[in-house]
């Protein structure tokens, strides 16, 4: 199971357990097509707890250094539960260099997904060895903090003249060719 960070002229994808990233061309994807398990709707908000860096051999793919990926362990709770109950989860991520305690990050929580692909996922070989319960994408930023990051400095706008308007233009244009045709 891999994530898709990005989709440009290639589709770049990162393994979340290993940390490689790949790049897939167009060629090689039209001949062996790969289907998504989840999509963008299926994101669930998590709150990160409790962050722990690990000691592995990280992919140093420019693509890897770029995306400031970084693998580390941490710790996450789901925000609707937070404060209902004690269920977290520890899991392997990607996100090491961005996150922070106390952040918002997306994921998908595949135990309480209902997914005909992921059911079949889940049967195959060697799946229960490393099973990810939540699989994090991004690092959420909240829309408030862009309401609060108000400009220093207003837009300007010039003064409106007065002049023939869209509406007074189209009332003109059918008597015009009705004109024309009286003549002829």
């Amino acid at each position: 199971m891999v994530v898709v960070y990005k989709i440009s002229k290639f589709i770049h994808i990162v393994d979340i357990h290993t940390m490689q990233t790949f790049e897939v061309d167009q060629i090689t994807y039209w001949k062996d097509p790969f289907k998504a398990l989840l999509g963008r709707d299926r994101l669930t908000e998590f709150i990160v707890l409790d962050i722990e860096e690990l000691d592995t051999n990280m992919n140093d793919s420019r693509a890897a250094i770029k995306q400031k990926f970084k693998q580390v362990k941490i710790q996450v709770a789901r925000k609707s539960d937070f404060g209902v109950n004690d269920q977290t989860y520890w899991i392997n991520s990607h996100l090491g260099g961005i996150l922070n305690y106390n952040d918002t990050v997306l994921g998908y929580d595949l135990n309480q997904s209902n997914c005909i692909e992921l059911d079949e996922f889940k049967h195959e070989k060697g799946y229960k060895d490393n099973h990810p319960e939540v699989v994090v994408i991004k690092k959420y930023y909240p829309k408030y903090r862009k309401k609060n990051h108000n400009r220093i400095w207003k837009l300007k706008h010039l003064e409106k003249q007065e002049g023939p308007t869209a509406e007074n233009l189209m009332e003109e244009a059918p008597k015009q060719k009705g004109k024309k045709k009286d003549r002829g």
